[in-house]
C-alpha cells in the first residue's frame, strides 16, 4: 500500500514523519520496517530509503512517527545529501563531515597525474 504523509524533519540518519490524525492510520506502530519513497520536487527524483519506526508521537496537534534510516544505497544517500544541501543553503559538492579524506597512492608523487 502506499501512503502520502508530511515530512516535517528529516536527517541523513532519520525522519519525523506526519499525518493528521494518529487513529488515520493504526497499523503503523514501533520497530516496524517500512520502505519509504521521498519525492524530491526540485530535482524531480525518488530517493528509496528503508526504515525502522523507532517512537510514535502522539502529545502534538499532528500526531506522527520518527524513523531510523537503514539500508540506503550510495544514490540514496547522494540524493538526501542533494535534499539537506538545498533545503539549508549548503553546498551539495562539499565533502560531508563523516566523509573520509580521498586518498592519493603512495607510489604516485603527482596525484593528479
Amino acid at each position: 500500500m502506499t501512503y502520502i504523509m508530511d515530512v516535517e524533519n528529516i536527517s541523513l540518519s532519520g525522519a519525523l514523519i506526519t499525518f493528521d490524525k494518529l487513529d488515520q492510520y493504526p497499523w503503523f506502530r514501533v520497530d516496524q520496517t517500512l520502505e519509504i519513497d521521498f519525492f524530491e520536487w526540485e530535482e524531480l527524483t525518488n530517493i528509496r530509503v528503508t526504515g525502522r519506526i523507532v517512537r510514535m508521537v502522539e502529545d502534538r496537534q499532528k500526531p506522527g512517527f520518527g524513523v531510523e534510516f537503514h539500508e540506503m544505497s550510495d544514490d540514496a544517500i547522494q540524493a538526501l545529501r542533494g535534499l539537506l544541501a538545498r533545503a539549508t543553503g549548503e553546498s551539495s559538492t562539499a565533502p560531508a563531515a563523516a566523509d573520509p579524506p580521498a586518498a592519493v597512492p603512495v607510489d604516485d608523487p603527482d596525484p593528479t597525474s
